[in-house]
């Protein structure tokens, strides 16, 4: 059974995984946050000729948090932002040519300034919230791989508005 699910994947291009998991258990820690910046870690370069842009990603995480009502920052008005709270997306992938399959683990991250308890004085980026996706993508799919992106998001959107009603 195992080898036809497979053959349909490779066939018709699906991305498949199992369902974003949050791995952190810390959205309180997003409570008061009033706007974030996001940072996208650059792709590794096969993932990128086969039609993933981190521009593409960028853009999209942007206007999900921003159909959200969550203010995405700048990078002047996030130098600005108390605990300077940032969205960090990256996405790890392994491309199998053998089998025509990008394996993938997509983590996105809410690091923020915060005082460290046993020494006040320490002030250091941190982080408060994290999730993960893992799956697999045909190789001519690869572009298919943003809804995943989105769907660890909406993690995140879920969360932060769970603490922060308006």
């Amino acid at each position: 059974m195992k080898i036809v699910s497979v053959s349909l994947i490779i066939t018709f291009g699906f991305v498949s995984s199992g369902p974003a998991q949050r791995i952190s258990h810390t959205i309180e820690s997003l409570r008061g946050i009033e706007g974030v910046m996001v940072a996208v870690e650059d792709l590794k370069p096969d993932i990128a000729g086969d039609g993933l842009s981190k521009e593409k990603i960028q853009t999209d995480v942007e206007l999900k948090l921003r159909f959200a009502g969550i203010t995405v920052l700048d990078e002047n008005a996030w130098l600005n932002e108390r605990g300077q709270p940032y969205l960090y997306v990256n996405i790890n992938s392994n491309k199998n040519t053998g089998t025509g399959m990008y394996s993938f683990n997509i983590s996105v991250v809410l690091r923020q300034n915060v005082i460290v308890a046993r020494n006040p004085d320490v002030l250091i980026s941190a982080d408060t919230w994290h999730a993960d996706h893992v799956g697999y993508v045909n190789v001519k799919n690869a572009a298919g791989l943003r809804e995943s992106i989105k769907d660890v998001v909406d993690i995140f959107i879920n969360d932060y508005l769970a603490v922060n009603t308006k």
